[in-house]
Formats: structure tokens, sequence, C-alpha cells
């Protein structure tokens, strides 16, 4: 039998085993041999029940966060987030959850002052309708509510959007 260590199931499993070691480490104190062999059944319980391939976990545990300014129309005409940013930046318009499936969410950020007029004078670039949909008027101080993410896909260092975001001024 071969095993995918790449695969979904392989990799939440590990996860499993891993969280359940270590939290159990951390209740019992220093490492001895007693410790180690009473692990043992928490781990072969993880790995024997991994989660459904059919719809992964999404947990935040095994997850990226990171921002870009908009997405980029590709020849195919797909849009791809690209130049992704660790930390969000002044000029960040969304937040993107990137999982250890491939799998990717995502949202517009929290907009406030120059960040949210830019948007609004450039929404058609900003967000156009493959990469969110939006009702509502923008104003200075309405809020931001996120009725679906958005979802993607890794693909190399960027994310190819897949469905669009539907969000709501109010």
């Amino acid at each position: 039998m071969t095993i995918d260590t790449k695969s979904p199931e392989f990799v939440n499993a590990w996860r499993l085993v891993s969280e359940a070691l270590l939290e159990h480490i951390q209740q019992c104190g220093p490492m001895n041999s007693e410790s180690i062999i009473n692990s043992v059944p928490v781990m072969k319980t993880a790995v024997e029940n991994p989660i459904s391939s059919s719809r992964p976990e999404k947990n935040i545990q095994e997850s990226d966060i990171r921002y870009a300014a908009c997405a980029i129309r590709q020849t195919d005409g797909s849009y791809k987030f690209k130049n992704l940013k660790e930390e969000e930046q002044e000029e960040s318009t969304y937040k993107i959850t990137r999982y250890a499936d491939g799998s990717c969410e995502f949202e517009l950020c929290n907009l406030q002052g120059e960040a949210r007029q830019v948007f609004k004078d450039n929404r058609a670039y900003r967000m156009p309708e493959a990469v969110g949909k939006s009702t509502g008027e923008i104003t200075a101080d309405n809020s931001i509510v996120t009725i679906r993410r958005g979802r993607g896909e890794v693909d190399g260092r960027s994310v190819k959007i897949l469905e669009p975001l539907i969000v709501e001024f109010k």
C-alpha cells in the first residue's frame, strides 16, 4: 500500500496526531517513557479516523493568511491574486485565507478612510464581477457585510479565483 504524504487525509491525520501528542505532553509535564506509551492510543485513534476527503474541515491552524490589492485578469479571462503580502498594507483590498488542501477563501479587508475611497473610485478595477459582486452604496461610514466569501485555489505563489465573493454595503 502506498501512502501519499501530500494527500489531504494524511495531512489532516498528521495534524491530529501532532496536536494530540503535544497536548498530552503539555499536560503531563516532562516526558518519560510512561507518558509516551500512554499517548499511543490517542495517536492511533486520530490516524484511524481521518476527516472525510469529500469536504475537508477548514481549520485556521492549517491555513495561511495573505493580502492583495486587486486581482489580475489573465489571458483566458480568469482572475488571479498575485504579489500576495504577509501583512496587511495600506493598499490591501482582499484578505486571502489559503488552506493546506490548496483551497482558498477571500473577503474584503475592513477598508477605512483613504483605502475605502480608493476602492470606491476604482471599484470596477478593484472588484470586477468575476472577483466580487456587491449591493448597496459605499459611503465613508457604512459597514461591509460579507454575504459569501469568494473561493479560489492555490496556483503556485498565486491564487486563482473560482467563485466571486458577495458583499453588501449598508
